[in-house]
C-alpha cells in the first residue's frame, strides 16, 4: 500500500470491531470493498487527511475522521450495488444480499463509533458533536438523492440529474473535505466546495465509463438513465429520440439494440458533452481549493490528486464527432451545460474550448 496514513486509518478501523463480538462478516465486507479498487480507495481515504493537514489539523483526529467517512463510503458502496442490481458482480455477493445489507448497516454504525473516539485524541466536545451532526445530515441528504434516483423516471431532465448527483455524490465528497478541514479551521467553505465539485466530477466519469468502458454489464444493459442517455434524449430530433427510446428498452436483453443505442448516443455528441461537463467541474474544484489560500504541502498534494486523476492523458479514449452532426451538437452544448443555480456551493463559470476531437480523462469512480 505504501502510505503510512492510509495504513493507520485501516488499522484504526480494524480496531473498532473487536469491541463487539460476531462482527467478522462486517470486517470481511469492509476488506472486500477496499480491495475491490485499492487505488480508488486510497484516493478517497486521503481526502479528509489532506484537507486536515492543509489547515494544520491534528493527525490523530484526522485518522478518526477519515475512518468514519470511509466506513460510510463502504456502506454506501454495498447498499448501492444491491439497489442498482449490480450485486451479482460484487465480491460480497457470496454472502447474499440479506447479510450484505446487515454488514452495510454495521459499517454505518461503526462510522458513528469512530467519531466518538475524537475526544480521546483531544478534540473539543463541541467539535465532535458538530461532526456527528454533519455526518448524519449529509447521509440524510444522500438518502434523499438516492430515493429520487430510484423513483423518478418520467420527465427526468439534465437539470434534475445534476440536483440528484449533487445530493448523492457532491454532498458526500463535500463532507469528506469539509470534515477534515474543520479539524484545523472554521473557514471550511473552500474545502466543502472543492469536495462537492469533485464528487459530481466523479459521478460524470462513472457515467461515461458505464456506457463506453463498462466493467461487466453496461448502464445500457442495466436499463439506467445516466447522463449520456439524458443528454442524447434531450438533443435528439423527435424521430431519433423515438428510435432511441425503443432501443433503450430492448438493450436490457438484446446486445444488438445495446450497440445501436450506444452508436446513436455517441453520434449525438454525448461523449463531448460529458467531457466538457467534467472539465468544468474539475476547474471549479481547483478554483474552490485555490480560494483557501493555503501554502502547506498538503494543499499542493490535493492539487496534484486532481492532476493525477482528472487530466487529459495520452492513452485516453478518443471519440470524434461525425461531420454530419458536428455543427448542430457544438451549438447545443453551451445551452445544455449544467445551469448556474445548481453548481454546488462554489458556482462560477469557466471558458471551454471546443475541439472536433476531445479526449476523456482517466477513470476514478465511486459506483453510487
Amino acid at each position: 500500500m505504501g502510505d503510512v496514513r492510509v495504513e493507520k486509518v485501516l488499522a484504526f478501523i480494524k480496531g473498532l470491531f473487536p469491541q463487539v463480538e460476531g462482527c467478522s462478516n462486517i470486517v470481511d465486507t469492509s476488506d472486500s470493498a477496499f480491495s475491490l479498487d485499492e487505488k480508488e480507495s486510497i484516493f478517497h481515504l486521503l481526502l479528509p487527511i489532506l484537507c486536515s493537514e492543509a489547515e494544520g489539523g491534528d493527525e490523530n483526529q484526522a485518522t478518526m475522521v477519515a475512518a468514519a467517512w470511509f466506513l460510510l463510503y463502504l456502506a454506501a458502496k454495498v447498499l448501492d450495488d444491491i439497489e442498482d442490481g449490480d450485486f451479482h458482480r460484487a465480491p460480497w455477493s457470496t454472502i447474499g444480499a440479506p447479510q450484505a445489507i446487515n454488514a452495510a448497516t454495521g459499517l454505518i454504525f461503526a462510522s458513528q463509533l469512530a467519531l466518538t473516539h475524537l475526544p480521546k485524541m483531544g478534540a473539543r466536545r463541541e467539535l465532535t458533536l458538530l461532526l456527528i451532526e454533519d455526518f448524519n445530515c449529509t447521509t440524510l441528504r444522500m438518502c434523499s438523492g438516492q430515493h429520487a434516483d430510484l423513483t423518478e423516471e418520467d420527465g427526468f431532465t439534465l437539470e434534475r440529474y445534476f440536483q440528484i448527483a449533487g445530493a448523492k455524490s457532491g454532498e458526500f465528497f463535500s463532507l469528506a473535505c469539509r470534515a477534515g478541514a474543520l479539524l484545523g479551521t472554521d473557514e471550511v467553505a473552500p474545502y466543502s466546495d472543492f469536495g462537492y465539485n469533485l464528487g459530481v466530477l466523479i459521478q460524470i466519469c462513472d457515467d461515461f465509463e458505464g456506457i463506453w468502458n463498462p466493467k461487466g454489464r453496461s448502464d445500457l444493459a442495466a436499463g439506467k438513465r445516466t447522463l449520456p442517455i439524458l443528454y442524447a434524449l434531450t438533443v435528439a430530433p423527435q424521430s431519433i429520440k423515438e428510435r432511441l427510446e425503443q432501443l433503450l428498452v430492448k438493450a436490457i436483453r438484446e446486445g444488438e439494440a445495446e450497440e445501436e443505442a450506444r452508436r446513436i448516443i455517441t453520434e449525438l455528441g454525448a461523449p463531448h458533452y460529458l467531457l466538457i461537463e467534467a472539465q468544468i467541474r474539475r476547474q471549479r474544484a481547483e478554483s474552490a481549493l485555490c480560494s483557501a489560500g493555503s501554502s502547506s504541502p498538503a494543499y499542493s498534494k490535493l492539487i496534484n490528486l486532481l492532476d493525477e486523476h482528472f487530466k487529459m492523458s495520452d492513452d485516453a479514449i478518443e471519440i470524434p464527432f461525425q461531420d454530419a452532426i458536428e455543427d448542430k451538437n457544438l451549438a447545443l452544448l453551451g445551452s445544455l451545460l449544467s445551469p448556474l443555480d445548481h453548481l454546488g456551493p462554489a458556482g462560477g463559470s469557466f471558458p471551454i474550448r471546443l475541439d472536433s476531437t476531445l479526449r476523456w480523462p482517466g477513470r476514478l469512480s465511486h459506483h453510487f
